[in-house]
């Protein structure tokens, strides 16, 4: 039995936070562009925090948009994800974190 020890800090794998930054902040401008389109909405109106329904749109549409957006990133979110997801910024978050497991982010 090999015992290994544990890498020392500047061995662990670092994490660049602008890259990580820069990537959430094109991610999330996609996603309102794409909900612009999708459903006709001013993409400077769209708050990332505001509730879906607020914006006019409902679950069907939403399940329709969701295959569009995986599309263009080319994720996928679980169902079980896709439950948790009230707003574009939920979404946006849900997209990266797909992303970064994909080895894509």
């Amino acid at each position: 039995m090999r015992v290994t020890r544990p890498a020392r800090r500047s061995e662990r794998k670092s994490v660049n936070y602008k890259r990580y930054n820069a990537l959430r902040m094109s991610t999330l401008a996609r996603i309102q562009d794409l909900a612009a389109k999708e459903f006709s909405i001013d993409p400077t109106s769209l708050d990332p925090q505001a509730q879906l329904d607020t914006l006019g749109i409902d679950s069907l549409s939403f399940i329709e948009f969701m295959f569009k957006v995986e599309e263009e990133f080319g994720v996928s979110v679980s169902d079980e994800n896709l439950k948790g997801i009230k707003t574009l910024a939920d979404l946006e978050r849900h997209v990266v974190d797909a992303l970064a497991a994909a080895g894509k982010g």
